[in-house]
């Protein structure tokens, strides 16, 4: 879409740079209500995610996302069909369950050693997931993270200590790398896989 093809749009405020388009929040994400992170966490505020409130909604307009936060919460992304490649922010220390749940369009990820954590299902039924890079770092991959996914090969950092079941019924995984220094592995991380 154009610049100049705004008529099903009813109040267009101005005029955009001709490589820009217009659209609604609806059109290029899911929205829902969910929990507020625990105030308690302070480790939790400051990242560089954007966290919009309801409250930030006065006027229809966001001129600015006052507060960002350290964690992709819970179910965060779940179902987000638009979604095809993500690098999390180094700011970012966890991925809460389900965070991006059947997000069947996702093809890639890279996640960085500030994330020590990944919680149960985050990516799992991602069936388009072919491509992840998981760094040093990582300590927990949680259950079945990853199951479901494209991935044909996974390369494990030494600072894991627990992957129960995180990539079971990965049916396309052919081949792991385990890093030097990683001493255990439970025998469901791989399970049912070919």
């Amino acid at each position: 879409m154009n610049n100049s093809d705004t008529s099903h749009y009813k109040n267009v405020p101005f005029e955009v740079p001709e490589s820009w388009c217009w659209t609604t929040l609806g059109e290029i994400g899911n929205w829902q209500a969910g929990a507020t992170p625990s105030r308690m966490r302070k480790d939790y505020y400051g990242g560089n995610i954007p966290w919009l409130k309801t409250g930030d909604l006065t006027d229809g307009y966001i001129y600015e996302i006052p507060e960002t936060i350290t964690e992709i919460g819970d179910s965060a992304f779940y179902g987000c069909s638009s979604l095809s490649s993500i690098t999390i922010p180094e700011t970012v220390t966890f991925i809460d369950n389900q965070a991006f749940y059947e997000c069947t369009d996702l093809t890639s990820v890279t996640i960085p050693g500030s994330v020590e954590a990944i919680g149960e299902y985050a990516f799992e039924k991602c069936t388009s997931l072919s491509e992840v890079t998981l760094s040093e770092g990582i300590t927990d991959i949680g259950y079945k993270a990853f199951s479901g996914t494209a991935i044909e090969s996974i390369s494990l950092p030494s600072t894991l200590v627990n992957a129960g079941d995180a990539f079971a019924d990965c049916e396309k995984l052919t081949s792991f790398t385990l890093a030097d220094g990683l001493t255990r592995l439970p025998n469901s991380t791989f399970a049912y896989c070919r």
